[in-house]
């Protein structure tokens, strides 16, 4: 077995100074070989510009790991359409120079990205770069003042880490980025002033992490992101000085949990999507100092159980963010949201009641209060028990009344006008004529005790049943 080549040190130099043509056909004439720049320092010599533009290199590994490119200024070193192996690639400890880098349309191949410790400075391109499978890691990477690019970015199958990094003054963009299956993270990162975009962004299946960030002041936004598969959003602790948006977010029903328990916002939140969201979205121990806006937001409550006396909540701790959100919502003054919460709060707290299991009872009376008025949500409901509680009841007072099928017709008006008088008790002038109607069907010798106890039971319902119609009448109308 012949040994693996590996061209390095001034080898590697020397091939790259006679120029990409020269430089690809080594590659092609050895694709498995190993390419090693590490620790070396381009000079302004080096071609006039650092240029790996176009460069094919080996699947053997490439390394510029602790280069320097700080002592070039006469251009932005450029790796624009460059395409790299199978093997592993690190630019680990790699000094950047002041104009910044340019891995524009650059392609990865199927190994792991290093750039941990990194330090970049200008304007960072990754546009339209391609990473294939393989773990992609920035951590503790440094990019001074600039812009950065990874717009069109896309991220195979695998982590990508940005842990610990520090940007400078400057904006930072992701747009149109598209995130494979795999962990994100940008967990204690520090954003300078500047806007962060993340608009269009396509998130895999994995957990995204923002916890414990720090944003300087400027706008944060993920303006359409999506979350094509099931997605974990973390932004715990997170520090934001600037405007938050989270504006029309798409396929948040892959979403399990979203996260942004203890954050600081100093500025305005914007969340909004068409859909559901597939958790409940945690906005407990929050600091808020401005407008949030929770637009369409509505949230799934993950359940467990066969039927409606076993179903409970899979987190005991969607109650309180429930409670969260209705605070929120109330706080904006809306209230058909803050009863959508409302109702979530009641169902997640289910058999979780002060900490310990509720006992059937409630659960009893939960469940009438959702047959009879959708949790006072509902108006047509309450109508329709009312309606068919009055009816129910005039035909069998009717038959009560009677012996025959020809009487019961007969008398079925003036039941119904028994029963109507039941149903709506409290109404003075039922008094008296319930008394005359119920006369004209019982005869003269006055209302069985029978008939008495269940017109009673039969005003009472009636009354709980009006109560739930005003009730949601109330919540849909309530300004």
């Amino acid at each position: 077995m012949s040994a693996k080549t590996v061209l390095a040190g001034e080898d590697a130099i020397t091939l790259w100074r006679h120029g990409k043509e020269a430089w690809n056909e080594w590659v092609a004439d050895h694709p498995n070989a190993s390419v090693d720049f590490s620790d070396h320092h381009f000079q302004s010599q080096d071609q006039g510009i650092v240029d790996f533009s176009d460069v094919q290199f080996p699947n053997g590994g490439v390394s510029f790991s602790g280069c320097n490119f700080d002592n070039n200024r006469s251009a932005r070193p450029s790796f624009e359409n460059a395409r790299f192996g199978n093997g592993p690639v690190s630019f680990s400890d790699t000094r950047f120079g002041d104009r910044g880098v340019n891995f524009d349309k650059a392609h990865f191949g199927r190994g792991d990205v290093s750039f941990d410790g990194a330090r970049f400075k200008g304007e960072v391109r990754f546009i339209e770069a391609k990473f294939n499978k393989g773990d992609i890691t920035f951590h503790n990477a440094y990019f001074g003042l600039g812009h950065r690019y990874f717009d069109y970015a896309k991220f195979g199958i695998g982590d990508v880490n940005f842990f610990e990094c520090v940007f400078e003054e400057g904006d930072v963009s992701f747009d149109y980025a598209r995130f494979g299956r795999g962990d994100v993270s940008f967990d204690h990162v520090k954003f300078g002033q500047g806007d962060v975009s993340f608009d269009v962004t396509e998130f895999n299946e994995g957990t995204i992490g923002f916890m414990h960030a720090e944003f300087e002041p400027g706008n944060v936004s993920f303006g359409s992101a999506q979350f094509t598969k099931r997605t974990t959003l973390r932004l715990d602790n997170t520090h934001f000085k600037g405007r938050v948006e989270f504006p029309d977010l798409e396929h948040v029903g892959n979403i399990e949990r979203l996260s942004l328990q203890g954050a600081i916002f100093e500025k305005s939140l914007h969340i909004s999507a068409e859909e559901a969201f597939g958790c409940v979205l945690d906005l407990t121990q929050t600091k808020l100092s401005n407008q949030v806006t929770l637009e369409n937001v509505e949230c799934s409550l993950s359940r467990e159980g066969a039927h409606f006396f076993e179903r409970k909540a899979a987190d005991r701790k969607d109650a309180q963010r429930f409670r969260r959100l209705k605070e929120i919502a109330l706080q904006n003054k809306n209230y058909a949201q803050a009863v959508e919460f409302h109702v979530g709060e009641m169902q997640a707290r289910r058999w979780y009641y002060k900490g310990k299991a509720a006992n059937w009872s409630n659960a009893t009376l939960e469940y009438f209060y959702m047959l009879f008025g959708d949790y006072g949500r509902s108006v047509a409901w309450p109508l329709i028990w009312l309606g068919l509680l009055t009816v129910s009841m005039a035909m069998s007072f009717a038959a009560w009344a009677t012996s025959s099928v020809l009487a019961w017709w007969e008398k079925l008006p003036t039941a119904l006008a028994f029963s109507s008088s039941q149903t709506f008790s409290f109404v003075p002038i039922n008094v008296t004529a319930r008394k005359e109607v119920a006369e004209n069907l019982f005869g003269t010798g006055g209302i069985p005790e029978w008939a008495i106890a269940i017109a009673t039971g039969q005003s009472l319902l009636s009354i709980v049943l009006l109560f739930l119609l005003g009730l949601g009448l109330r919540n849909r109308f309530r300004v």
